[in-house]
């Protein structure tokens, strides 16, 4: 017998990663250190928060394992690329200099580059949004 994957509310202080993983982010980017984990988690984290807000919902819990029943595919690529992209956007030259008194990374307005990245992956998400309390 089959379950149907339940589906939460959004969780504005989410802190852990649900849709990919810190090794597929790090993996598909080529880094190996672990010393900008941190940086990065919270990048992913904050990216997925964003897709649960634009979604009107959250998919099931994933723990360790992102590939489970209840988590659309379109929904981990989405994490996985716009996570990628906030990160290497505040990591990049522009983006380590500057003054958080300013509400500034470097260069990079942080609430900007999350937009932006979020922007760049909308598209693949359309046909999940809820609507009206209807998905």
């Amino acid at each position: 017998m089959t379950t149907t994957p339940s589906y939460g509310p959004v969780d504005y202080l989410e802190t852990d990663i649900r849709y990919t993983t810190l090794e597929q982010v790090k993996t598909a980017m080529g880094v190996t250190d672990t010393s900008l984990d941190a940086q990065a988690t919270q990048s992913i984290v904050t990216f997925e928060t964003m897709i649960d807000v634009y979604l009107g919902r959250s998919f099931p819990d994933t723990g360790d394992n992102p590939v489970i029943d209840g988590i659309p595919v379109v929904v981990q690529q989405a994490a996985l690329v716009g996570s990628m992209r906030i990160w290497k956007t505040l990591d990049s030259p522009g983006g380590t200099g500057g003054s958080d008194a300013e509400g500034f990374i470097g260069l990079y307005e942080p609430e900007a580059v999350a937009r932006s990245a979020f922007n760049s992956i909308k598209p693949m998400l359309g046909g999940l949004k809820t609507q009206w309390g209807i998905a």
